[in-house]
């Protein structure tokens, strides 16, 4: 049985990834993205059904290609096998394995799987320098992250910290924003100076206020009820005209 056309688009969807150093100096590491094999495969199973889809490798031009199809059934109820294909790069250590697995991946891209992860910024770590002479990555405390699931963990970390603060900060500031209680809300506007009422009344008399004050408040900074009641005790002080 094959797979309905608009529900290929679930191949787009986030699916569990890792992270490895793409470049390492005495300067950084600079760290990329990636998803394995298995989960691309785990998800075509998912999305699609096991049946549904299939991978060769063929050489072409003595370069190794995966070759995938999915079997589609059309809006107008007919099915047929769709194939796309994609090359993929070796890896230093077990190098036809890799080959195997980056040209797999690669595919998966031309069909929506794992087309995230260029989403995902690439992340920048410290390194320190082994005794075999190489650069490895390190963590907040200079201890060497030797490999890609201590990396994943470090950086997912790092990365679930930097959210966390940006939420606080977001509470932060809108806490800030309804500092000014409804009381307080309610006596601006029934302020009235010289014919002056309302908010209008705090913009015409904050620079008399800030002289007197010795302070330089614009009404933007007055986002708190004591602030706010300060100015208005101030402008209620003041004599009426005769």
């Amino acid at each position: 049985m094959s797979v309905k056309e608009s529900k290929l688009k679930e191949l787009t969807r986030e699916i569990n990834f890792m992270w490895k150093v793409q470049t390492s100096n005495e300067h950084n590491a600079l760290c990329v993205a990636y998803i394995d094999a298995r989960d691309l495969f785990d998800l075509l199973d998912d999305v699609v059904g096991p049946a549904n889809w299939s991978t060769e490798y063929i050489v072409v031009k003595d370069q190794m290609f995966c070759r995938m199809g999915i079997n589609i059934e059309r809006e107008d109820g007919k099915s047929e096998w769709v194939y796309k294909m994609d090359t993929g790069t070796e890896a230093q250590t077990e190098a036809e394995k890799s080959l195997v697995s980056d040209a797999s991946k690669r595919v998966g891209i031309q069909w929506g799987a794992g087309r995230f992860l260029y989403s995902k910024e690439i992340q920048k770590l410290k390194t320190k320098k082994h005794t075999n002479n190489k650069y490895y990555p390190v963590d907040d405390s200079g201890n060497i992250l030797w490999d890609g699931v201590q990396i994943t963990k470090y950086i997912n970390d790092k990365l679930s910290n930097k959210a966390k603060n940006i939420d606080i900060k977001q509470e932060v500031k809108q806490e800030s924003k309804s500092e000014i209680s409804a009381a307080v809300k309610t006596r601006i506007s029934g302020m009235k100076k010289e014919d002056i009422v309302g908010k209008d009344c705090l913009t015409k008399f904050l620079p008399d206020y800030n002289k007197a004050k010795k302070i330089e408040y614009k009404l933007a900074d007055l986002n708190t009820d004591m602030k706010l009641i300060s100015l208005m005790d101030f402008i209620d002080s003041i004599p009426p005209k005769i």
